[in-house]
């Protein structure tokens, strides 16, 4: 038998149409509202700190010498070819070791030009707005499309991407003895470095090359500090003389098979590597003691001795040179932020060095690749 149903009480209002249009009302604004809360402007853009404007600054400055590079005209040079190929490589390779441009969040396009950058063109973010392309820095990516498209870039000039080399490699340098960040300062002398050493290959293979390359920041010459740097220890000390000291020994070696003209370049960098040596034991206080490290001989690269072909036993200095820059490079993170200057100008010197005997210059100078 079928339960009985329930009397429906005749004071029990039925859900007539009256309150079904009160509930799609109810529905209709809380989707409303939803669509409100969507449309909401974007948060603010992300701020970045003093490291991360150093850092962006620098990757800036690397996209901006990659873009000039490709667009510049080689003048039918093939010197100046090479060279700018390795502009474009070294630039890409210096943007993604430093992490890439900024994001600074969403809704927002990663172009922002950072103060002290350049742009493509080579023009400097005076103003310190951070303008680009026409968008403000942070601006947002809808009020990007609204800006006109601007006329594509004229080709560049050797000269024009040899001065911006220059001077963002100075802009780097100045951040290196400013960055509180060591490894960073490290990662910037580097590139610093690099800039520096393909400004000077670039000026080298314009076919009217005569002087330093043009906007070249005139740098002083490496000099061992009379005091020992802050942050610099026993071990390292004893690394430096022991390396100035085998560095010298190796280009006495190579002065010694040279012809006339090429012996003096070579006793020449011998001295100096061996009064390093020295200044810098005086300055650990290991000259003349039990512990000082110098020795009579050294292992030499084994092309040194092994070749008749002096070309090739010069350019095997240059591995030596590149293994002190390791080490200047190295202590540039370590030392105190006033003792940078000399780190980095041992680095610099060692890196032209390097060149000078014949080796390519690499992307990252005083750095091995796994620490780019």
């Amino acid at each position: 038998m079928p339960p009985a149903q329930r009397p429906q009480s005749p004071t029990s209002p039925s859900p007539g149409p009256g309150l079904r249009l009160g509930a799609l009302l109810a529905v209709g604004l809380l989707l409303a509202g939803c669509g409100l809360r969507l449309e909401t402007p974007h948060p603010d853009p992300l701020e970045p700190d003093a490291v991360e404007t150093v850092r962006q600054r620098t990757t800036a400055d690397a996209v901006a010498l990659g873009a000039l590079a490709r667009r510049t005209d080689p003048e039918g040079e093939a010197a100046a070819e090479t060279a700018l190929e390795q502009v474009v490589e070294d630039s890409q390779a210096h943007v993604e070791a430093l992490g890439g441009v900024y994001d600074p969040g969403p809704g927002y396009a990663p172009t922002a030009l950072p103060p002290g950058g350049v742009d493509q063109d080579g023009a400097v973010d005076q103003d310190g707005t951070g303008a680009q392309n026409g968008t403000e820095g942070g601006g947002d990516t809808e009020d990007a499309e609204d800006v006109e498209d601007v006329p594509e870039a004229l080709p560049g000039t050797l000269e024009d991407l040899t001065a911006l080399l220059s001077q963002t490699a100075a802009t780097a340098r100045a951040d290196v003895l400013e960055v509180e960040d060591g490894d960073l300062a490290r990662l910037l002398a580097s590139i610093a470095t690099s800039r520096l050493l393909l400004a000077e290959a670039l000026a080298g293979a314009a076919p009217a090359a005569d002087g330093p390359p043009p906007g070249a920041e005139e740098l002083e010459p490496f000099a061992v500090p009379e005091e020992l740097p802050s942050g610099l220890t026993a071990a390292d000390v004893t690394v430096l003389v022991r390396s100035e000291d085998a560095a010298g020994y190796a280009w006495e070696v190579l002065a010694a098979r040279s012809s006339e003209a090429a012996r003096s370049t070579a006793a020449r960098r011998a001295a100096l590597h061996r009064e390093r040596a020295e200044a810098w034991a005086q300055a650990g206080a290991l000259s003349g003691t039990g512990i000082d490290p110098r020795r009579n001989v050294y292992a030499l690269p084994e092309t040194l001795t092994a070749t008749e072909d002096l070309t090739a036993a010069r350019a095997a200095l240059g591995q030596v040179e590149e293994g002190l820059s390791r080490t200047y490079a190295t202590l540039v993170a370590t030392v105190g932020l006033e003792d940078r200057p000399a780190m980095l100008a041992g680095l610099t010197d060692a890196a032209r060095a390097s060149t000078a005997a014949g080796t390519t210059a690499p992307t990252f100078p005083g750095l091995d690749g796994s620490e780019a």
